[in-house]
């Protein structure tokens, strides 16, 4: 199975995460990142399933905030 990592985010007006691109050049969106993170197809990142129903997606926690999500160059 491929496996991609998500290189560059896009953020609403609200500072939420809502597009993302890959290491191979696709730009995605969040519905699309969350499936494909349950089916394990991107690296270093968790599908976290909240309380209300919508999930969210966050780095793997290792330590280093320099590859966290919200660190990532902007598209």
């Amino acid at each position: 199975m491929d496996q991609f990592e998500i290189v560059a985010v896009r953020h609403d007006e609200q500072g939420r995460l809502t597009q993302f691109k890959l290491s191979d050049g696709r730009e995605i969106n969040f519905q699309q990142a969350v499936e494909m993170g349950k089916r394990g197809q991107i690296r270093n990142i968790d599908v976290v399933d909240r309380a209300s129903g919508r999930p969210y997606i966050r780095s793997e926690r290792d330590g280093s905030e320099a590859n966290n999500l919200d660190s990532l160059p902007e598209f």
